[in-house]
């Protein structure tokens, strides 16, 4: 798994916090667990369940927690605090990516690794 996070790390971090979505997803549906079950854990609603899942961002104990209830081995709960560390990481934009509104401004700073990866 680590390679897989490796190969993940020049992403920006919002692509991050949609991988680590997808991830707690499958982690969960394997674990035979409903978003409500997950809200149950960190104490909040499914809605919040269903944000984290889209991409909006986790904290670490929070993370952890979700892990724990999903029974989650050891390479599992690597990658997913590797996706949670990279997806906290503060990247330079730039001048002209700030122009845009924020669901936009994706678009604009995922292009260069899209142009890396298409090559």
């Amino acid at each position: 798994m680590k390679d897989s996070v490796t190969q993940h790390l020049q992403l920006p971090p919002a692509v991050m916090k949609v991988v680590l979505g997808n991830q707690l997803a499958r982690l969960r549906e394997a674990a035979d667990a409903t978003q409500d079950d997950a809200a149950t854990v960190l104490g909040c609603t499914q809605q919040k369940i269903a944000h984290i899942e889209s991409g909006s961002g986790i904290k670490l104990i929070e993370l952890n927690a979700l892990l724990d209830r999903y029974d989650a081995n050891e390479s599992d709960r690597a990658y997913a605090r590797d996706l949670q560390a990279e997806s906290n990481r503060r990247t330079k934009r730039g001048a002209f990516s700030t122009r845009f509104r924020q669901y936009l401004r994706l678009l604009v700073d995922m292009e260069p690794s899209c142009t890396r990866y298409s090559s």
